[in-house]
């Protein structure tokens, strides 16, 4: 750069240049931040003659003004990408214009977008090679890729040598405001395996269905990837080509066994063939993978790092892995790329490719942040540029046929036919005909006129009553601006139900408020519905509706009173017979029975009793400072099954009584329990049980329930712990708010990770609220996010899959530490001071289960869960992880300690008196008390 210049001047990347990748090297563009704010020149003239309006990148121009479906020529210059569309939102016809080699000059607009265009959306373009590899970013320098996506759309994607792709993973995440704000991508990829039941497991339909939402970015579009080159790529580019729907390029995964370069290129023939001949994109492949069958040299053998050494344990031992590096799989793998990377370079259709590492030690490219030998094959090679000029047939503009939906309503009494306008101004209106019963022929059914009973890019909407007998058919035809006719859409078809039986409907009071109704699951019917009504035989009202269990309870009643009940299996046959009805009197108050399986436990200042739940019942809570002293009322009123008594003094005794009570009088007493706090701790859960399905928490209110196959086993020290089960979806839930009053605090627990990877702890309310600590194989991820902001870090982590490991995680104030087995091994600055508390009260506090219904169940055992409401030292780790226990004296002495960035306090004053603007942590003077600050 030093003796590059532009015009004369000296050339500066981003300044009078633009600086970027080509394949393996890198060009220099001039003019480059200049020209971003006149990628594209429109004209409103064909040959680029009338009025001239520029339009710069990455900005969503949908609002043209008196631009809109005015632009008759264009002109992009060399280096950018653009795309225009019909609709401003982006949807209908949309085309992808790259000038890669040179300035793209368009004198006249295609058919289709002559005079239809209300959406343009301009991108620099960026020259990478073919080469990438699936969540590489980390590997960029030693394997030289160009190209990244990471199954999200939170990657890196502002480095000038190598270009991040997101990707719509499945069909609710990532968000369509997080892909569509996203800046420095040009191309969006589709869902990631639709064809498996463990990723985004999805129909054709449903990804069709979901496609207009991509369009919308203005991307460039890649299909979604199935894990092989099979049908469902088949069926789906089929159906895009029916519809008219823009795909780019056409994405698969390759894993077949005994592959080389001359059957990989076939396999990519294939995909391109299926693809209508769109180019390809390979975001995973290797040679076959851990579930195929190919000859190994080595089947079986010890670990080896990446140079075929023998990795021992620390007691001398080896551990046997199935098809590790050895010397002779490395070289079976080495030869195989050496021959598979030109291969894929020769192919014109291939656009890019992304090796996938995590199928096995033998296939890997890089092992302990080293090349293996077909790694450095992978790094050395010089891959060719990825964008070819050829042929797209599949972008020619015309009129399509509506990819129809059908719904029933919860009534199943009305059908409503919708679609999406794709074709938007380009077409003029759709006839929807019907053919019912016994009819030989369709007939129309009804007219939609563009302007009039559907705007353009809109959804349009037929419903009726079930007009049929038997049976409905509807199909769609639409009629172009020019007056052609598409060819007719899918049929819809609809046929009525069977007749069924009534439901045979039973009912019983299980309380003063409720009544509880169940009844028979009848052969076909869909749903039911509930009626009620005070009187026998008349005056019912529907009170539950559209169920699809078969109970139900009513809830909120009067106690003593009578209610009368019917019920109606539904589905769409003519005919609906009802059950029955069934009469319950709710029950009368009566003074509440004798309670069960009260417990109680001590934490920092605090104690926690909880009992078994009854109907009808308030709880008084009692205290006194003796066993046999005077019991004073803390709380009257308690509709809960737990009770928090907190701002105790920690070492001090305190004792209670609970006493249920309701409108008809008080319960009887519980015994006295006796509970004493002690500083620091907040939440233990020893898994010493062996029986029942639950870990009683030994210092607060958060018993571990053990759900799905949960279940104890052998643990530390002649000990136990909690198993889960990955196939059995187990987990252990701790109940509501478990965080929730944490600010700086201590997660400790050893535990077994036979998986290698998986949540250790979920605390949240979904995927909007959380803090995780999440296994990696190689390392671990914290992360908090609430309203208040969000941190992450990952730290490395070496961890046993055979053994047990202590993990430690720590939050004082800024600084956050994860300790594994004693030891340090890494920090982060949560400069926000985002605390568990701020997440609120949250609902679903989970070990070994995820916020996001689609992540994978573990195979974890727990032992020894706790937390405490501080930092502890390094000293402290060291003696948790030595089984030893630890006690704090900060609360002990009476000294109040506070937090200085959540201090209101005017004045902080050391022991002489002398004012301090930057306390550290110790004892300070404020509002004239000793108090101790506990961090900064």
């Amino acid at each position: 750069m030093k003796s590059v210049k532009i015009g004369g001047a000296k050339a500066e990347d981003g300044v009078n240049c633009r600086v970027t990748m080509w394949a393996n090297g890198a060009v220099i563009i001039p003019n480059g931040p200049a020209y971003d704010k006149c990628a594209l020149t429109a004209y409103k003239g064909e040959n680029f003659t009338g009025d001239t309006k520029e339009f710069e990148i990455n900005t969503y121009h949908n609002n043209l003004g008196t631009w809109d479906n005015s632009i008759r020529s264009f002109k992009l210059k060399k280096g950018y990408m653009a795309t225009l569309a019909n609709n401003a939102n982006g949807t209908g016809y949309s085309r992808v214009f790259i000038a890669a080699d040179e300035d793209l000059e368009v004198p006249v607009m295609p058919e289709g977008m002559e005079k239809f265009v209300s959406f343009v959306r301009v991108f620099r373009w960026n020259y990478t090679s073919k080469k990438g590899k699936a969540n590489g970013y980390g590997e960029k320098d030693i394997l030289n890729i160009t190209c990244n996506y990471d199954w999200n759309v939170g990657g890196k994607s502002d480095d000038p040598d190598v270009e991040y792709s997101p990707i719509r993973q499945n069909l609710g995440w990532p968000s369509w405001n997080d892909i569509n704000s996203k800046s420095g991508v040009t191309h969006l990829l589709g869902c990631n395996e639709p064809d498996r039941p463990d990723q985004a497991n999805v129909s054709v339909d449903a990804v069709i269905e979901m496609w207009p939402e991509m369009l919308k970015s203005g991307l460039r579009l890649g299909s979604p990837a199935p894990s092989s080159v099979w049908v469902w790529n088949g069926d789906f580019f089929n159906l895009i080509e029916q519809l008219g729907y823009r795909c780019d390029f056409a994405v698969a995964h390759i894993y077949e066994e005994n592959k080389n370069g001359a059957s990989l290129v076939d396999r990519i023939k294939t995909l391109s063939n299926k693809g209508k001949g769109r180019p390809v994109w390979i975001t995973e492949w290797n040679n076959g993978a851990n579930w195929t069958n190919e000859y190994w040299p080595t089947a079986k053998g010890p670990k080896c790092d990446a140079n075929s050494n023998i990795i021992y344990n620390e007691d001398g031992s080896t551990t046997e892995i199935t098809r590790p590096l050895s010397k002779a799989n490395a070289e079976k793998q080495r030869q195989f790329m050496a021959e598979a990377l030109p291969a894929l370079d020769k192919c014109d259709l291939l656009e890019r490719y992304f090796e996938y590492d995590w199928v096995q030690d033998c296939r890997a490219l890089v092992l302990g942040g080293e090349l293996t030998p077909a790694g450095k094959v992978y790094g050395d090679h010089k891959a060719a540029l990825s964008y070819h000029k050829m042929e797209r047939p599949w972008e020619e503009w015309k009129i399509c046929p509506p990819f129809p939906i059908m719904d029933i309503d919860n009534d199943y009494r009305n059908i409503t036919v919708r679609w999406y306008d794709h074709n938007g101004e380009t077409g003029k209106k759709y006839i929807l005909e019907r053919r019912m019963d016994d009819e030989t022929d369709f007939t129309t059914c009804r007219e939609f006129i563009l302007g009039t009973d559907y705007e353009a890019g809109a959804t349009v909407k037929f419903t009726e009553a079930i007009p049929c007998i038997s049976k409905v058919e509807y199909r769609i035809k639409a009629i172009s601006y020019k007056d052609t006719e598409s060819i007719y859409s899918r049929v819809k078809t609809f046929v009525r139900d069977a007749a069924i039986a009534a439901p045979t409907l039973k009912g019983e009071a299980i309380s003063t408020k409720i009544i509880k109704l169940t009844w028979n699951n009848v052969d076909g019917a869909k749903a039911y519905r509930i009626e009620r009504s005070v009187k026998n035989t008349e005056g019912f009202e529907v009170v539950a509706d559209n169920l699809n269990k078969t109970e139900w309870q009513d809830v909120n009643l009067q106690p003593n009173t009578t209610y009368f009940y019917r019920a109606y299996s539904l589905n769409s046959a003519a005919e609906r017979p009802v059950s029955e009805v069934v009469e319950v009197k709710t029950k009368a108050f009566g003074i509440p029975e004798d309670m069960h399986q009260v417990r109680i436990s001590a934490g920092s200042g605090s104690a926690s009793l909880r009992w078994a739940f009854a109907y009808d019942t308030f709880y008084r809570i009692m205290r006194a400072d003796k066993s046999d002293g005077e019991f004073n009322v803390i709380a009257e009123k308690v509709d809960a099954t737990s009770f928090i008594d907190s701002n105790l003094k920690n070492g001090q005794t305190y004792f209670y009584k609970v006493q249920p009570w309701n409108e008809a009088g008080s319960g009887n007493e519980t015994t006295v329990l006796e509970a004493t706090p002690q500083a620091g701790k907040y939440l233990h859960l020893a898994f010493d049980e062996n029986e029942g399905s639950v870990s009683y928490d030994e210092w607060g209110p958060y018993d571990g329930t053990f759900l799905n196959s949960t279940v104890f086993t052998e643990g530390r020290n002649s000990g136990y712990a909690a198993k889960l089960t990955k196939n059995s979806k187990s987990y252990i839930d701790l109940g509501k708010g478990t965080v929730s009053r944490l600010e700086d605090f201590t997660i400790a627990t050893w535990i077994k990770l036979p998986g290698g990877k998986g949540r250790v702890f979920d605390f949240g309310s979904g995927t909007g609220i959380f803090m995780i600590a999440a296994a990696g194989g190689s390392n671990m991820k914290y992360k908090i996010t609430c309203a208040k902001g969000a941190f992450d870090f990952t730290v490395p982590m070496k961890w046993s899959t055979t053994e047990w490991n202590h993990v430690v995680i720590t939050q004082q104030g800024a600084e956050m530490k994860v300790y594994l087995n004693g030891e340090l091994a890494g920090e982060g600055d949560n400069a926000k001071l985002i605390y568990p508390k701020d997440m609120g009260e949250t609902t679903h506090n989970w070990l070994g289960r995820s916020q996001w219904a689609q992540d994978a169940y573990c195979d974890h055992v727990y032992d020894d869960f706790r937390i405490y409401d501080r930092a502890i030292s390094s000293d402290d780790v060291k003696t948790l992880y030595a089984d030893g226990e630890l006690t704090f004296n900060d609360s002990s002495t009476g000294i109040e300690s506070f937090k200085k960035e959540t201090s209101s306090v005017k004045g902080i004053y050391n022991l002489s008196g002398m004012k301090v603007n930057k306390p550290g942590k110790g004892f300070y003077i404020i509002d004239g008390k000793k108090k101790l600050l506990r961090s900064k």
